[in-house]
């Protein structure tokens, strides 16, 4: 259910091993979809899947120029990082040590990341699965589940010229994001976890809106000083209240929106209408903070605001087994934390990928849900799911909860990203046991350090806080020096941080392989050139 880029792919993927796969979808493409970014981990999964599951033409998603080289139709944007900007109120950006964190994630463009424009790739996505033999039906508005037989679902829909359709399938796969079709029809409780901050997200598309870097020609007329053009990025910008993204594609449009923490709501905006909070939301936080302002100024929406009232989403149950037939959520239905570190396309992918392997196992003509290694195996896609939901909602939500303040929030942001490039290096590597879990959440030693740090983090009304945080730091960084692949740990960068050859090659010991097999990677990769090989 859910004809987004992970139903899609999934239905394919059932197709293309042999079973009978319906795709259902509410609306029709193409449709709008909030833009989003890739990572380097997310293409690789996209080439684990494309390999494991036989779908050639997937690998072409993997990386900028082997889009534009196979698919130029489909718009996507060029990412090579992520650009963090901290904000005043009521005062111009002018670049300082402490208000810009710029990570590189490739070294060049032609190995760079994508922002995925969703109501193409959606729509592209959703060919390819019904070419691979899927049955497609869109216009269908489910409006109950039943349970049919032992081992049958009953999906009852109304099409929208009011003709009532069923369907009868043992297992029904939801992919129609948060909050919805089973959560809403089963009915599934959310179960929002006690330390995350409940926040609100408004979204929409824009053109015209100008590059940072030319509102700031003081800061970035030297690209020779920057480890990546900071608007080539998903691009954040950091203020008390929230946070703001832009992601540039390559028609022209970028996708901008706010989420703003309920706590803070009417710091911002004193509206009443929760449903429809963008007008107030987006016009006084550009009033507030002048340099968003001027980024914005002159531009124009070319839609609607689109809203999340409250954005965080947890549901309390993933999966479940009714005598011979199931019901399972992908990870992007399971919970939506925040898009400020990119998680969804990886936690939604890893997903994707367990759930294929467990297709793959078993013989689509057999009474598979009833067998004891099926229960076994869905029920660890469902602590997998889970546990990763829950790792990455603490690391979120400590950041969420110091957006005032730059040195912490950039001290936090250094566990997603060494967690992330020696994630990326050792499945490259072929050694994917040493990267287990997302933000390495069954890798017990860098999980271990991550909960208790996290735990530990002081308090900036504590007395003496500036000492305890530069005790935390150390600590942090003691800790996370075995798995940084990419420098973060080298205190010297000032806040910017290249992707560099040196920094995989001096880890070698550290992870366990020599620098000739790394030097090796590095030249078959084509990390050393602009040919995306």
């Amino acid at each position: 259910m859910g004809a987004g880029f992970a139903g899609a792919l999934l239905a394919r993927i059932g197709a293309k091993l042999g079973f009978k796969v319906g795709l259902l979808e509410k609306s029709a493409h193409p449709r709008f979809a909030i833009g989003e970014s890739t990572t380097p981990l997310t293409n690789l999964l996209l080439e684990e899947i494309s390999e494991e599951f036989s779908l050639s033409n997937l690998k072409n998603f993997s990386s900028y120029t082997r889009w534009q080289k196979s698919n130029p139709q489909i718009t996507c944007g060029l990412k090579r990082g992520f650009s963090f900007f901290h904000h005043q109120p009521q005062r111009p950006w002018r670049r300082n040590d402490q208000n810009e964190w710029l990570i590189s994630a490739s070294p060049h463009d032609g190995l760079a990341d994508t922002h995925w424009y969703r109501e193409d790739l959606d729509q592209a996505w959703t060919s390819a699965a019904i070419e691979e033999g899927v049955y497609y039906l869109d216009h269908f508005n489910l409006i109950s589940v039943d349970e049919f037989s032992e081992n049958l679902w009953n999906l009852c829909g109304r099409m929208s010229d009011g003709r009532i359709v069923q369907w009868r399938a043992p297992w029904i796969i939801d992919a129609t994001g948060p909050r919805g079709a089973l959560a809403k029809l089963l009915p599934i409780p959310e179960a929002s976890p006690d330390f995350y901050p409940t926040t609100i997200g408004i979204f929409s598309h824009f053109r015209n809106v100008p590059l940072w870097k030319d509102l700031h020609p003081d800061e970035y007329q030297n690209p020779d000083l920057l480890p990546f053009p900071v608007d080539d990025a998903a691009v954040h910008h950091i203020f008390n209240e929230g946070w703001m993204w832009a992601l540039r594609f390559n028609n022209g449009v970028t996708s901008a929106g706010l989420s703003i923490k309920q706590s803070s709501v009417n710091e911002i905006s004193s509206f009443t209408d929760t449903k429809h909070p963008g007008y107030g939301l987006w016009d006084n936080t550009l009033k507030k903070y002048l340099s968003l302002g001027d980024l914005f100024h002159g531009s124009n929406r070319i839609r609607d605001w689109s809203s999340a009232n409250p954005l965080p989403y947890f549901s309390s149950k993933i999966t479940g087994i009714h005598g011979s037939k199931c019901w399972t959520l992908l990870p992007s239905a399971a919970s939506f934390i925040d898009p400020l570190l990119s998680s969804g396309f990886p936690l939604t992918l890893l997903g994707i990928q367990r759930l294929g392997s467990i297709l793959k196992s078993i013989n689509p003509g057999s009474d598979f849900v009833g067998s004891e290694d099926f229960y076994r195996s869905i029920n660890q896609y469902s602590y997998q799911t889970r546990d990763e939901s829950n790792i990455t909602a603490k690391l979120v939500a400590k950041m969420l909860l110091n957006l005032d303040k730059p040195r912490v929030f950039q001290a936090l942001t250094r566990f997603y990203f060494v967690a992330a490039s020696y994630s990326e290096i050792m499945r490259r590597l072929h050694r994917p046991e040493q990267a287990e879990g997302f933000l390495l959440s069954q890798k017990p030693e860098f999980r271990l350090s991550f909960e208790n740090l996290i735990d530990s983090l002081p308090d900036t009304n504590e007395p003496g806080w500036e000492q305890k945080f530069q005790k935390w730091s150390s600590e942090q960084l003691h800790a996370l020096h075995p798995f940084d692949v990419m420098g973060m740990t080298n205190t010297t960068r000032s806040g910017r941080f290249s992707a560099l050859a040196s920094d995989l090659l001096n880890a070698a010991d550290r992870i366990g392989v020599s620098k000739n097999e790394l030097q090796e990677f590095l030249v078959n990769s084509g990390f050393y050139n602009s040919i995306d090989l």
